[in-house]
């Protein structure tokens, strides 16, 4: 295996670097086209302006073949042929450096400088070994061309020649070497925080989902407590979907279009009841009237299933509707004693349509009321106990003409 072979083995080990190596290639061919093309203006404005002369048709190869030599190493890493563009790149600019060196030496004796931008090219996108390659490389065709303008054979005549070609292949190989490592510590640095952060973003994609299933399983969790509320009372058996249907419609009619707060009224509806795994069966299957005591454990129902509720992150718009189910449009309610909007939109609708279904449903305590009984309660406490607007647009879904006369109310 070459040099340079072994210089891309260890260089383009990861897609990670060769992608990160591709990136940065494609901005210096960018900025070493513009670069260029602004040297060739400048080149051919002082030539139309009669400041050049011979140079012109030199500096006029050298420019296009550093051009032609961009745009190619460029198509190629738009074709994703990450090293061809760089062996493009690496062969034009030292053909172009030796090109303007041939002609140039002896106006510009500084000129072999040019050959430091090859060399740094290998040893940052190949690795130290390819840059010292180009880097020797660089240093015999300096040496051939000084050589041949001095007479021909002046590299093995005259020891300064020689000792000037060792001086100048040590630099440059030194140079290769330490911007290589830099560039190999640059690269293995950069690939190590690519894994951290792979590392932490893999670490909180897990956290996020065992946080969804923890989350989920809770749900289950409050899905079976609510069952076992409803195994109590054996008038809930299609209590809670019958509630979340009316109220999802109500909602509707009042102009609710957000999918999350009609998510949130529908489980707050369906769940509303769950604090009553709370209150002892004493109290809930009680036939008769509560004592002060007993409704004191009844009202606490609604704080303690927003409490339930309240650790999921999907629940806590569902929560407060829970917990001021029971609250009062005259601020008389239970538990905050909330007034008018600053109750729950969601709430204030699960109160209408859980007062309806409590009086047309037969309780323990109670016989079951009559479907114009309990439309004539609602809308005598209209603006009282309930909230106009939500009452007119459940008796809407009823059916009903709001404010009408009692024979439009079904029997």
């Amino acid at each position: 295996m070459s040099s340079l072979s072994l210089g891309l083995a260890q260089s383009w080990v990861t897609p990670q670097d060769a992608r990160r190596h591709a990136v940065l290639l494609s901005y210096f061919c960018r900025a070493f086209f513009a670069v260029t093309l602004f040297w060739g203006l400048a080149e051919l404005a002082a030539y139309l302006s009669g400041n050049l002369g011979q140079v012109w048709q030199p500096s006029l190869v050298v420019i296009g073949e550093l051009l032609a030599t961009t745009v190619l190493s460029y198509w190629q890493l738009r074709r994703r042929r990450w090293r061809s563009a760089t062996y493009f790149l690496l062969v034009g600019m030292l053909v172009a450096i030796a090109v303007a060196e041939w002609y140039f030496v002896q106006q510009i004796p500084e000129v072999h400088l040019g050959y430091l931008v090859p060399i740094v090219l290998a040893a940052t996108f190949l690795s130290s070994t390819s840059g010292g390659l180009v880097a020797l490389i660089s240093a015999g065709v300096d040496a051939f061309i000084r050589s041949y303008h001095a007479g021909g054979s002046a590299l093995l005549t005259d020891p300064r020649a020689f000792i000037g070609f060792l001086v100048l292949s040590a630099t440059f190989v030194i140079l290769a070497v330490i911007v290589g490592r830099y560039a190999s510590n640059l690269t293995n640095a950069l690939g190590r925080a690519e894994e951290k952060t792979r590392a932490a973003e893999t670490a909180n994609a897990q956290a996020v989902k065992y946080s969804v299933e923890l989350e989920e399983a809770y749900v289950q969790t409050v899905l079976a407590l609510a069952r076992a509320v409803e195994a109590k009372d054996t008038y809930t058996a299609d209590h809670a979907e019958r509630l979340a249907n009316w109220a999802l419609q109500v909602a509707a009619r009042l102009g609710i279009r957000d999918a999350e707060e009609l998510q949130a009224i529908g489980w707050g509806t369906r769940l509303h009841d769950v604090g009553k795994i709370g209150v002892p069966d004493s109290v809930l299957q009680k036939p008769g009237k509560l004592d002060g005591d007993e409704w004191k454990l009844m009202r606490q129902h609604p704080g303690i299933g927003s409490e339930i509720l309240r650790p999921m992150s999907r629940m806590r718009s569902a929560a407060a509707i829970v917990r001021h189910h029971h609250e009062r449009w005259d601020g008389t309610g239970y538990p905050d004693g909330l007034k008018a909007e600053a109750i729950p939109l969601g709430a204030r609708i699960l109160t209408v349509v859980d007062a309806y279904s409590a009086m047309i449903d037969e309780r323990v305590y109670k016989p079951a009321h009559s479907a114009a009984y309990a439309i004539a309660e609602l809308e005598k406490n209209k603006g009282s106990q309930f909230d106009s607007k939500v009452v007119d647009m459940f008796l809407e879904v009823l059916g009903i003409v709001p404010s009408d006369s009692l024979s439009t109310i079904p029997k």
